[in-house]
């Protein structure tokens, strides 16, 4: 980066479809460790739990993957165990103590939270920001990682240089920082 801190760095990738954006979870994956929290924001239809199924295939799930929409949260073994919430159905803050957001942060395995822009105050200082948009074309998608906190700092960088490696596989990432975003 231009000599700037690492924190506060952001990624952005252009995937052409559902089994591009699966490889990019997977990148992710590889530098995610237990305690690890994602905020997954897009709109309907994006491709949040695509994201996630990816993401959870590249640690070692066996299981279907599915969007718990309804349940609000889905536990999946792996290498790690990996933990799904889904915010979406949520009215209030308050519902969040029964999803056990509290304990599920900062515990065992890996927490990946879809619309946790919903509830990104109770998810701790230490998130990785996954930021999913449509693309023009009916499949592609443009996908944003912003590290917020320190630990997400360097791993953004590094995200950015292995998907910069296997840019062959879909568009050419670029890396920023969040000082350049408007």
């Amino acid at each position: 980066m231009d000599g700037r801190s690492t924190e506060g760095a952001i990624v952005d990738v252009e995937t052409r479809s559902p089994d591009e954006t699966e490889l990019v979870a997977g990148e992710v994956a590889s530098l995610c460790r237990e305690g690890d929290v994602l905020l997954l924001v897009g709109p309907l239809g994006a491709g949040k739990t695509v994201f996630v199924r990816g993401f959870a295939k590249a640690k070692g799930v066996q299981s279907r993957v599915t969007s718990p929409t309804f349940t609000i949260a889905q536990r999946y073994r792996g290498d790690v165990d990996i933990h799904h919430l889904d915010l979406y159905r949520l009215e209030r803050l308050s519902e969040l103590e029964d999803a056990a957001l509290e304990d599920l942060v900062g515990g065992d395995g890996i927490v990946l939270v879809e619309w946790g822009d919903l509830a990104a105050g109770a998810l701790g200082p230490e998130v990785l920001e996954v930021r999913i948009r449509l693309g023009d074309e009916p499949t592609s998608r443009r996908i944003f990682f912003a590290a917020r906190g320190t630990s997400w700092a360097d791993r953004v960088v590094e995200l950015g240089r292995i998907l910069r490696a296997r840019s062959q596989r879909w568009r050419r990432p670029t890396l920023g920082h969040a000082d350049d975003v408007a």
